[in-house]
């Protein structure tokens, strides 16, 4: 009987000894999955923050590009003044040619 029950008792050390061995490897793979988080997490805020000043910088082009587009507007008014303005130049200048 004290056979069986030292029997047992080596059994369930044994089992215990693999489970015990068992954790000891879950926890190490858990530190390591912690880590790889917070890597993750990291990384996560630094792409927040470089979106961000992405979202900005594309702001600030559309903010350019509407005032290049009012520029390139106000040229073309301009051109415009001056075509019609050498036209009333030239009818001037043929009309004093034909006065000579």
């Amino acid at each position: 009987m004290d056979e069986k029950i030292l029997e047992l008792l080596q059994k369930m050390d044994t089992s215990i000894n693999d489970i015990q061995g068992e954790i000891k490897w879950i926890n190490t793979r858990l530190d390591g999955m912690e880590s790889d988080i917070k890597d993750l997490k990291t990384g996560q805020v630094e792409i927040k923050d470089d979106l961000k000043e992405i979202k900005d910088d594309i702001l600030k082009l559309d903010i350019k590009t509407e005032d290049t587009k009012r520029s390139i507007k106000l040229m073309q008014l301009d051109i415009n003044k001056i075509e019609t303005i050498t036209n009333y130049n030239l009818n001037d200048i043929a009309t004093l040619k034909a006065i000579k």
